[in-house]
């Protein structure tokens, strides 16, 4: 299999084409359709997908053509999310390379074996496979497959372990590239030193991912941006972070970067209280996750936005309900401070009690078979917490206008 390289689904359409018509191996074909696969996939395109697995079905018989088809459906359950689909297919892939002798697709199908494994919490047999994949990659000389299967490794081995693999990772890719492994690499680095809140060194990390991301073969800028904005925010450096984001809206390539850039951008709204912008931002992200079929990032959008709306209703109430207690009550004031103790007893010693009348009333009214008899106990019932309720509401306006006639 042919080291990692980006191609448009035209330019392999056209070559997968071309090569069709000289007649060329079957081998060939299933790694064009392999690779068409995967960019169907990455637009979310499974009706393209399941057409593509579909064209493997003339190329049935050959050794390694099957163990790409299987690879290919093993891909396409994933993305169904048939997990379990997934792992049987990656391990017929497994067998299938294993019994053929195909030392140079065994370690694709151990890794596609891993990734279904560890979506399952398989994790022993996800670690296994990525470690055995890692070193057959190794000894093929394939140091980018390498450096990205131990990647994938660090998340599965004690934290202790996790340095050598990124300094193991980085020293297969650094010197031969290509540079979207070497960053990521530092992208890898980077969220471990933030998850460890070490600011200083995710940032360093972080900006070489971002450098490397902008050579004529890197990858993920908008990822490394979007690293470095959700770092800035969390050090309330907010300037920096929309400044990152910004930029990371400007070079998104796909739907679903810029959406992940406008929920960036959203929790930075958000903490400069432009809560507005920040819902408008969550709600346009979600309906753009809704249209990738992408469910989880979806509901994270939607609860975003409701946060925000939450955070506008909040901002629209008067400031002196939020004003401490100290501030309402004069200094030193003793008789005060432990009458509105009393005050804050009593007030929630009353709600229980109409709590539990309402409560009451409410299963009475329940036994009772005439609705106008339900209604007026039920009526009944629920005057108690009105009663509350306006009594609360006066002793806001008697604090409100004591503190103003001070």
């Amino acid at each position: 299999m042919a080291a990692p390289q980006s191609s448009t689904r035209e330019e392999l359409l056209a070559l997968l084409e071309a090569r069709r018509r000289e007649g060329a191996p079957p081998v060939e074909i299933a790694e064009l359709l392999y690779g068409l696969l995967g960019i169907h996939l990455g637009e979310r395109d499974l009706t393209a997908a399941r057409a593509t697995l579909q064209d493997f079905t003339a190329l049935r018989g050959d050794a390694e053509a099957d163990v790409f088809e299987a690879l290919c459906a093993a891909r396409l359950a994933r993305a169904e999310a048939n997990q379990e689909r997934a792992a049987w297919l990656a391990q017929r892939a497994v067998r299938l390379s294993r019994a053929g002798g195909l030392v140079t697709l065994l370690p694709h199908a151990l890794v596609a074996f891993a990734e279904a494994t560890e979506a399952l919490e398989r994790y022993e047999e996800a670690r296994a496979a990525r470690v055995e994949a890692a070193a057959l990659f190794e000894r093929q000389g394939e140091c980018a497959y390498a450096a990205t299967c131990l990647l994938f490794l660090h998340h599965l081995v004690p934290e202790e372990e996790q340095p050598e693999l990124l300094e193991r990772a980085r020293a297969l890719v650094e010197h031969t590239g290509p540079a979207f492994v070497v960053a990521w690499t530092w992208l890898a680095q980077g969220r471990r030193h933030e998850r460890r809140g070490e600011y200083l060194p995710a940032r360093h990390a972080f900006e070489r991912a971002l450098a490397l991301s902008r050579e004529p073969d890197g990858r993920d800028q908008c990822d490394c941006l979007m690293r470095l904005a959700g770092l800035e925010r969390e050090a309330c450096h907010n300037d920096d972070a929309l400044r990152f984001v910004e930029e990371a809206l400007a070079c998104a390539k796909t739907p679903g970067d810029r959406a992940s850039a406008l929920c960036v951008r959203a929790e930075v709204l958000g903490q400069v209280h432009r809560h507005r912008e920040a819902r408008a931002d969550a709600l346009a992200a979600e309906r753009v996750f809704l249209e990738l079929g992408d469910a989880t990032n979806a509901a994270d959008a939607r609860e975003s936005a409701r946060r925000e709306w939450l955070r506008i209703f909040m901002h629209r109430l008067p400031r002196w309900l939020f004003t401490p207690r100290d501030a309402v009550l004069p200094e030193g004031n003793q008789e005060a401070t432990q009458a509105a103790r009393v005050i804050v007893f009593l007030g929630g010693l009353a709600q229980l009690v109409s709590l539990l009348w309402f409560g009451g009333w409410v299963y009475v009214s329940r036994r009772a078979t005439e609705r106008a008899l339900q209604a007026a106990l039920g009526l009944v019932g629920l005057l108690p917490l009105l009663l509350l309720g306006v009594v609360a509401v006066l002793f806001l306006v008697v604090i409100h206008r004591g503190r103003a006639s001070r």
